[in-house]
């Protein structure tokens, strides 16, 4: 019985919440975001909320420039520092995301004295600028929505033909 009330809790908490394709028109990329969170979208950005929060998920392409990956990981971490007091940043690794490289780096610091987790996701994008997911938000909310977090980056993928597809119903 036992095993059984353990084995149903295990598969309860793998099943993913359902997600809502949203196309990202200005980066041509398709996101997958969970269908309980708040979507809003400008110009050039896409900004998930959490549940119940007014913290989540930003994305915006970056580097116009088209400087490089490298030089938008080098120059992402100084900005980070001015944004958030005490930064302590973890060792970025080298990703791909559904063909787009990039890399994914998290940390820890204080924003208006309250504790903050960031995770950033960077992409190359076709066209050589670079796509960058930011979530930042109390500890707390990012335990809670990390898995969901984690799905939203894996996500991401160029848009069919150069375009962006039209979101799911």
């Amino acid at each position: 019985m036992r095993f059984t009330l353990c084995v149903a809790a295990t598969l309860l908490f793998a099943v993913p919440a359902a997600a809502k394709t949203h196309a990202f028109a200005i980066a041509k990329v398709d996101i997958e975001i969970p269908d309980t969170w708040k979507v809003e979208t400008s110009a050039d950005s896409l900004m998930a909320k959490f549940p119940d929060s007014t913290s989540g998920v930003l994305f915006a392409p970056h580097d116009k420039e088209k400087k490089g990956i490298d030089q938008v990981e080098r120059e992402l971490e100084s900005e980070m520092r001015k944004m958030f007091k005490g930064l302590t940043l973890e060792k970025s690794k080298q990703v791909t995301v559904n063909g787009l490289k990039g890399f994914e780096v998290s940390g820890t610091g204080e924003l208006m004295g309250d504790p903050i987790e960031v995770r950033v996701l960077a992409l190359t994008l076709a066209d050589g600028t670079v796509l960058m997911g930011m979530a930042f938000a109390h500890p707390s909310e990012i335990k809670v929505n990390g898995r969901a977090i984690d799905g939203i980056f894996k996500s991401v993928r160029p848009s069919k033909g150069g375009k962006s597809a039209k979101p799911a119903q």
